[in-house]
């Protein structure tokens, strides 16, 4: 705003560098300007005041600052709260400072405007609003922002500079002209079922208790599947085979009972499902398996052979020209078999188990079936057989790797799935196999630190490529917004295989709060381990 305006303006910045801005650029006095990124701001502020406070207050901050900008309103001053999170979060504001006629606002001009639309009046406000700014360009009123510009196939970086909270003026995405020059990524599979069809699915409604008498039916009673299929309304377009039964026991002291109790619904049920419909034509076949028949399970030597059996089936199915896949999956932590099994959650969580996700299963299954009949579409450098697909067979426990020294497929796994930023963690690796052994590590003051270095490495690389090592002062007071918790979120799950909640990291407020929240958890996940 132009001095020509008579008003008076304070101002907050995070950075010398908006401090040289303001007063270079905007002439705006070096007492009149305050720091963010702390409550010092209420404290400066009323100095500069007299302790008075301002007329009025438009803030952005969240948490205590919001609370310290509060404090900065003077009697009968107004104070307009543009940012959504505390509003969101359910936040308290002390009543003691509406005594002395203080007024408290929020603003979202996107509902002003849906309700202009809603009552017929059009989008009067936001007109209002270009009108009223571009007279005040013309009169110098006001100046024009700063801007910087991303083309859009870097809008990843312009959401990493917007992240960084060091950015002045306007960020701004080029948009070509031309919407073959976009940048584009492939779109989800989404199958699609006839209504003139039925689909059989079978299991995969509470485990075995609930379906002995189904493996009993589809082990023994070839005519009774047939009889059931053909009891269908509509002919049967596709099948998703989900059976299993498990018997675990070593080798050398299973009974042949037990070696059969796996085999009953994965081996003679899917063989009789495959007899019964094979005069059918469908337009897919989907079979679970397991990664048991991969890389091997203490105690599943014949989970592992009857999962490997569908492998042989889908080959001869194709042989046969009829479609067929087969899913290995991993145990997943939302929905199945294993979320019904704390005990067996537990073991996984001592292996370092990637726990599969609900969507990415969802995502898998999509694929198979729009594609069942031409599994050639699948094939690219990582999947060497595109009618066979595993999910859920990577570990995060580094001590781990060596189960599966032998198995060359764990190996090309783990070498295709690895992103850049997992190869820049091989410190924050360590780290974790280090807390397995030593879990009083997590009570050292550098523990935080560490996490907050780590922070910055994962999810500030441009800063650091013009800084170097990151400042662990400034990492530390970097408040989190909605952007930077999305990726938060996802690093401590992916890392650390760790979950938090949005509203907990809404709580803590900055980059260090956020990495004692982490050390919390990761301490409560070991000490469940212990247990």
């Amino acid at each position: 705003m132009h001095e020509k305006s008579r008003i008076a303006f304070l101002t907050t910045v995070g950075s010398e560098e908006k401090v040289q801005y303001l007063v270079n650029e905007c002439q705006t006095p070096r007492s009149r300007i305050f720091y963010s990124r702390d409550t010092s701001l209420y404290r400066d502020l009323m100095r500069e005041t007299n302790n008075h406070g301002v007329d009025i207050v438009l803030s952005a901050l969240p948490g205590k600052l919001l609370h310290a900008s509060w404090k900065c309103v003077a009697p009968g001053g107004k104070m307009f709260d543009i940012g959504k999170r505390d509003v969101l979060g359910h936040a308290i504001l002390p009543m003691s400072s509406f005594d002395q006629a203080r007024s408290f606002y929020t603003t979202d001009l996107l509902q002003v405007m849906q309700s202009n639309l809603e009552q017929g009046k059009g989008a009067t406000s936001a007109t209002e609003i270009v009108v009223s700014y571009a007279d005040f360009l013309d009169r110098e009123v006001v100046h024009t922002n700063r801007i910087t510009c991303f083309d859009a196939a870097d809008a990843p970086s312009a959401f990493r500079h917007l992240q960084s909270g060091k950015h002045i003026g306007k960020i701004v995405i080029r948009i070509p002209e031309d919407p073959a020059n976009l940048p584009t990524a492939t779109s989800l599979a989404t199958p699609e079922f006839s209504s003139e069809r039925a689909y059989l699915l079978s299991g995969g409604l509470g485990g075995l208790e609930a379906h002995k008498g189904f493996f009993e039916e589809l082990r023994s009673n070839p005519d009774d599947v047939n009889r059931a299929i053909s009891q269908s309304p509509r002919k049967i377009g596709g099948v998703i085979q989900l059976a299993l039964a498990l018997k675990d026991s070593v080798l050398h002291e299973m009974s042949y009972e037990d070696w059969q109790c796996p085999l009953a619904p994965k081996f003679h049920g899917t063989w009789n499902l495959h007899q019964a419909l094979s005069s059918t034509p469908l337009d897919f076949v989907i079979m679970f398996g397991s990664n048991a028949s991969i890389h091997g399970s203490p105690s599943q030597a014949n989970y592992a052979a009857a999962n490997t059996f569908l492998v042989g089936l889908a080959k001869y199915r194709h042989s046969l020209g009829q479609p067929a896949s087969v899913l290995d999956l991993g145990p997943t932590a939302e929905i199945g078999y294993v979320s019904r099994q704390p005990k067996l959650q537990r073991y996984f969580d001592s292996l370092g188990v990637r726990y599969v996700r609900e969507q990415d299963l969802l995502n898998v299954v999509h694929l198979l079936i729009k594609h069942s009949k031409d599994p050639a579409l699948l094939q690219n450098s990582a999947v060497q057989d595109p009618h066979h697909l595993s999910l859920g067979a990577i570990y995060n426990n580094p001590s781990l790797h060596g189960m599966f020294g032998s198995c060359s497929i764990i190996k090309n796994m783990d070498s295709t799935t690895k992103t850049k930023d997992e190869t820049s963690d091989e410190g924050l690796t360590d780290f974790i196999s280090k807390i397995h052994t030593s879990p009083a590590m997590l009570d050292q003051p550098e523990a935080v630190e560490f996490i907050i270095r780590k922070i910055g490495t994962s999810l500030m690389p441009m800063d650091l490529k013009r800084s170097g090592v990151p400042d662990l002062t400034n990492l530390s007071l970097i408040p989190i917004d909605s952007l930077v918790a999305i990726e938060l979120r996802a690093w401590a799950r992916n890392r650390l295989n760790v979950e938090v909640k949005h509203m907990e990291i809404s709580s803590v407020e900055t980059v260090r709060g956020f990495s004692q929240l982490i050390i919390d958890r990761v301490r409560e996940k070991l000490k469940g381990l212990a247990e």
